[in-house]
């Protein structure tokens, strides 16, 4: 983590750290807090993956484990034995039917602690003496971590290509998918919400509905990741996300920080939604009637007199404390108005949005990267499917044609 580390370290193999306003709460806090109070989400799934194969090392051996006191697996040193780490993903492996994303996310993990010249423990000789005895390597410790390292790069290589996905991110948006205009139950649902609103006998029901009314349709014109509306803020100044311009036009705002990947610093691919300087963009019209009425009754009522600069905010709790149950209201929601929906969340909502636009707009995939202001390279590998699609319906049309101008005399 440090800005000059006296260890090697690879070009870009420095943790990106958010304000801790921009980042919902990662517990324990410790494993991903710096000591300027800023936070790092990379880190947190670093330290789950590296603490689900220390706890293994302590289970008992009828579940698997080594039965390891657990005081002796309090260092990183383990991750050097290559041997437990692949008894690991073998156990890992058998219990989700295959290896998956989350075991060659833990392989990475490892791999970049152990690499020959750059892993943090491979330049720490002293690693080597924080293991039991028995376990020990024998030798040279940067020698013993470089095979360890070319022994699970291998490993990750044959594991990769035998990865089977446990889970569909797609199955619960499928029939929304197969339709001509997959957005347009979404829009229905609006409409559904409307009639089911309820009475102002009820007003902090009745402001909880206005405030999942204003989620959908606001995800539906900007669609953005959960956490851009988990701690979105309204306020005076260049501080507020939601603001309105001296025409009365709703716009939403964020740094180049507050979006994944995102680093104001980092170079800008052409072709990018990120070529600009920072998301600042109309809210659609649409959005006017849910947005305004949730300002003016919805969020008050919620807010029982209170402060607060968020704009979505809950009944419970303290009103400056992001509502970071947004994203699964919004899977239960989606499961009440749907029909037939187990219910989904943002990321398939984008899914939807993307996907409605390109089937209206074939090969619009700079305007798609856009809309969901991301890299136009993650946008054609996740959608390029429909590219082939289109692709095979123009060559099926041309072939046709090509046997129509033969049949001619």
């Amino acid at each position: 983590t440090a800005e000059l580390p006296e260890l090697k370290r690879q070009p870009q193999a420095r943790w990106r750290a958010k304000a801790h306003t921009l980042v919902r709460c990662l517990k324990p806090a410790w494993s991903c807090t710096l000591a300027d109070g800023r936070r790092v989400p990379s880190a947190y799934k670093w330290f789950v993956n590296l603490s689900h194969f220390l706890g293994w090392l302590t289970l008992p051996a009828s579940h698997g484990g080594k039965a390891l006191d657990i005081r002796e697996v309090q260092t990183l040193a383990w991750v050097a034995r290559a041997d437990l780490v692949l008894d690991f993903l073998r156990w890992m492996s058998a219990r989700s039917g295959g290896a998956n994303g989350h075991t060659l996310a833990f392989l990475d993990t490892v791999n970049s602690l152990i690499h020959p010249k750059t892993g943090y423990l491979t330049q720490q000789a002293q690693f080597s003496s924080r293991l039991p005895e028995e376990y020990r390597p024998a030798g040279d410790w940067s020698a013993h971590c470089a095979t360890a390292f070319w022994q699970l790069k291998e490993a990750r290589a044959v594991l990769h290509r035998s990865a089977v996905q446990t889970r569909d991110p797609e199955e619960a948006i499928a029939p929304l998918l197969a339709l001509r205009n997959p957005v347009k139950p979404l829009i229905d649902m609006l409409d559904a919400m409307e009639q089911a609103m309820p009475a102002h006998t009820a007003p902090l029901r009745r402001a909880e509905h206005q405030r999942d009314m204003l989620l959908v349709a606001m995800l539906l014109s900007n669609p953005l990741r959960i956490s851009h509306f988990i701690f979105m803020r309204t306020a005076a100044g260049r501080a507020s996300n939601l603001y309105r311009t001296a025409e009365g036009v709703w716009h939403l705002r964020y740094p180049y920080d507050a979006f994944k990947n995102g680093d104001a610093r980092a170079k800008r691919k052409s072709g990018s939604a990120r070529s600009g300087s920072v998301y600042d963009v109309e809210v659609g019209e649409f959005v006017n009637p849910y947005l305004e009425r949730y300002l003016a009754e919805g969020r008050p009522a919620l807010l029982k007199g209170k402060d607060s600069s968020l704009v979505f905010v809950g009944q419970k709790g303290n009103p400056e404390e992001p509502l970071n149950s947004l994203d699964v209201r919004l899977q239960y929601i989606t499961s009440q108005y749907l029909p037939n929906s187990p219910g989904f969340r943002a990321q398939s909502v984008r899914h939807v949005v993307t996907t409605a636009w390109l089937i209206e707009h074939p090969r619009d995939y700079v305007r798609a990267a856009h809309m969901l202001f991301d890299s136009l390279e993650t946008v054609l590998r996740v959608y390029g499917h429909l590219e082939t699609g289109e692709t095979l319906a123009d060559w099926g049309k041309w072939l046709s044609a090509i046997k129509t101008e033969r049949k001619r005399p």
